[in-house]
């Protein structure tokens, strides 16, 4: 493997023991490296990219676990794209680094003219230079030729931007109980602080907060919903749902009643829920069965790690009689090893379609944080350093960033690694749940949100962490109820085949539609959290309420 893998590593280790020149030829948008030691004294090995690795450290590493040494010897930023996407394809399509014969005798001719005029006494200055074909030639046809664009046509789903709807929804008479209470703006923070602890799709927090005249609404902030791949907004109502079971939640620990009304007006599709709180118990006001689950708001958490440990089949059992109590929604719970395995096959199938079809490849994109940093900075979206990565797999992530490279990968019928990669995470469960709905509407999805979050936190008061896997049942919903609008001709057809197979799995009914599929895992203690945006982002106040002096108004 040293040989054949790392050849150039070594023979680059070589001037720094001994004071030679040394010179090496990469192939793939050829890359020389000279180190001129005679003219420039001792350097650090290639360039200082690798830092102190040796040689011997990456003997019994498998192909794919050398693939983020290999990164930083041949450099990401000037590797060739076809070389990025290639890397991809490792132990998959190809079973080693791709070297065309071409690019080697090339790279060998390079190589031996740089040799020869540094033998010759010429000046040269180390450092790396690359000589690229393919930009130097380049491939002029059109861009268009290599993929299948989506024909979006139609309106994503009927709701607006709040800039849009706000102004008159703010002069619409939705006249409150008269024994609703005006709540002081510090237990409207707590509130809606506790609320927004809940989890929403790809954590990009699409609630906007209003108090206006003692009513409390949750609106839906549509410019933060994941467009295409969330048909009619349906997964991010399920988050909404979950939000408001927080806030009722919430507001049952301090002593309040609560009334809930779900899309209190048929003019505003946007507004999801109104909230009245009361200091005794009204008509309609919300039941307390479910008050011991407010301490685990702070405690639940999205667990993305591989299982480890077992979980009890009395467990199993208490999650399904809890579901079992409510009678519209439910769950279905997969402890087979062979169909949960089936199951990772066809997630595994369901996210490469999001990352090698371009429009669902730029929402993914735009859903993770990159870095630490960025992640900081927005507080919202899923941060690659919570999915769980192994090295590999997380330079592997960071090289399907980029859309030119996975249009080759398309195109070559490529990317089994991220099949891979999700069925091997899935193959060390032993439980995968379903929460089933009755119909897939807006209100149907705002319950089954509600739901969803109260099993959610029952199973972190039994020491269950649950995994969403969200991609799977979006991309039926486009298919079925979506009639595959925007989805191309070829995505379409494989869907197709991963909803019928999907369907044998769980055995589900025509009334019981899938509105929540997620990993059931032990939970463990987990170094980081996702953030929450802040509130002064999410809760806005009109500015007519009884207390504008300390009240914002909602930005227009």
């Amino acid at each position: 493997d040293l040989f054949t893998d790392f050849l150039p590593f070594g023979i680059r280790i070589q001037p720094q023991a001994t004071g030679f020149i040394g010179v090496v030829g990469q192939h793939q948008a050829i890359a020389t490296s000279a180190h001129n030691q005679f003219a420039e004294g001792r350097g650090q090995v290639l360039h200082g990219l690798v830092g102190d690795l040796k040689a011997d450290q990456l003997r019994d590493l498998s192909t794919e676990e050398k693939i983020p040494h290999i990164l930083r010897i041949v450099g990401v930023e000037t590797m060739s794209g076809r070389m990025k996407a290639s890397m991809l394809e490792i132990e998959q399509s190809i079973r080693t680094w791709p070297q065309l014969a071409s690019s080697v005798v090339l790279g060998g001719g390079v190589t031996c003219d740089v040799a020869r005029r540094l033998l010759l006494g010429y000046g040269l200055r180390s450092g790396r230079y690359f000589i690229d074909p393919e930009t130097l030639i380049p491939d002029r046809r059109d861009e268009a030729t290599f993929h299948e664009k989506s024909a979006a046509t139609t309106p994503f789903f009927p709701y607006r931007p709040y800039a849009s709807f706000m102004r008159d929804f703010e002069k619409q008479v939705l006249q409150p109980s008269e024994r609703a209470l005006e709540l002081q703006r510090e237990t409207l923070a707590e509130l809606v602080g506790d609320a927004v602890q809940a989890p929403s799709g790809g954590n990009m927090q699409a609630w906007i907060w209003y108090w206006s005249n003692r009513r409390l609404f949750l609106l839906l902030d549509a410019e933060r919903t994941v467009k295409l791949v969330d048909y009619n907004a349906l997964g991010t109502i399920t988050g909404l749902g979950a939000a408001a079971e927080s806030l009722v939640l919430s507001a049952h620990a301090k002593g309040l009643q609560v009334r809930v009304s779900a899309f209190p007006s048929e003019h505003f599709p946007e507004c999801v829920a109104a909230f009245e709180f009361f200091e005794k118990e009204e008509i309609a006001c919300e039941p307390h069965d479910f008050d011991d689950l407010y301490a685990m708001l702070y405690s639940r958490q999205c667990n993305r790690n591989k299982c480890k440990r077992i979980i009890e089949t009395s467990k199993i059992q208490q999650i399904r009689d809890f579901a079992a109590r409510d009678p519209e929604f439910g769950m279905l719970i997969l402890t087979e090893k062979e169909k949960i395995e089936a199951l990772g096959r066809i997630a595994g199938a369901t996210d490469r379609l999001r990352f090698t079809h371009e429009a669902y490849h730029s929402e993914l994109v735009a859903e993770l944080r990159w870095s630490p940093e960025e992640a900081l900075a927005g507080r919202d979206g899923i941060d690659l350093d919570l999915i769980g990565l192994s090295a590999s797999e997380q330079a592997g992530f960071k090289l399907a960033r980029q859309w030119p490279l996975m249009r080759m990968v398309s195109e070559w019928g490529g990317g089994k690694v991220i099949d891979k990669m999700v069925f091997d995470l899935l193959k060390t469960d032993q439980a995968i749940g379903l929460v089933t709905a009755p119909a897939v509407t807006p209100a149907s999805c705002f319950a089954a949100g509600r739901f969803y979050q109260r099993l959610w936190l029952f199973c972190t008061q039994l020491g269950i962490d649950w995994h969403p896997i969200p991609a799977t049942l979006y991309s039926f919903l486009r298919l079925g109820p979506g009639a595959g609008i925007d989805m191309p001709k070829a995505m379409q057809q494989e869907v197709g085949v991963l909803y019928e197979q999907f369907r044998q799995i769980f055995g589900t009914g025509a009334e019981q539609h899938g509105v929540m599929l997620t990993r059931l895992v032990p939970t463990e203690p987990l170094p980081l959290r996702s953030y929450r945006r802040p509130l002064h982002e999410v809760l806005f106040f009109d500015e007519s309420s009884t207390h504008t002096a300390t009240h914002k108004k909602l930005p227009s």
